[in-house]
């Protein structure tokens, strides 16, 4: 994890401490798993999608930000997976970060938010043949004059 994230975290767990909480994590009723949980209900136990998505709401509200899907929790996993990719994570490793099954899935869902991909690709191939040409005698025919 980055640093400022594990700074975040540890932050976090000065304050509030984890909690060990027995779940059945795959099916209910069965093999229970204790785990000590990061993040936990008011109570001390797992975070419950709805009472999550309470709350969320309410910080919309409490933000002034108008409730809808553009504004919903996912959102916060797009914006990650966007901000990712125009950094410059590779698509593979955002797609197992994401728990995607393949980098074909990831890329269909993300590859429009990279709006500045096709200039990165023009500066990537001309930073190549700039070197090459450097690396070229004069009367090479990498370096040519450019298309006019």
């Amino acid at each position: 994890m980055p640093e400022s994230v594990g700074l975040m975290l540890s932050a976090h767990l000065a304050a509030h401490h984890a909690h060990e909480v027995t779940l059945p994590w795959r099916e209910p009723g069965k093999n229970l798993v204790t785990a000590r949980l990061i993040f936990t209900s008011q109570r001390g136990g797992a975070v419950n999608r709805n009472s999550f998505n309470h709350a969320w709401r309410a910080a919309l509200d409490a933000a002034g930000i108008p409730r809808g899907r553009e504004n919903g929790y996912h959102v916060l996993r797009h914006t990650f997976a966007s901000s990712a990719l125009a950094a410059g994570v590779d698509v593979k490793t955002l797609s197992e970060a994401l728990g995607h099954h393949s980098a074909a899935f990831t890329l269909s869902v993300y590859a429009h938010m990279v709006k500045d991909a096709p200039d990165r690709m023009r500066a990537a191939l001309d930073a190549m043949f700039a070197q090459r040409s450097q690396e070229a005698s004069p009367n090479s025919s990498l370096a040519a004059q450019p298309f006019e």
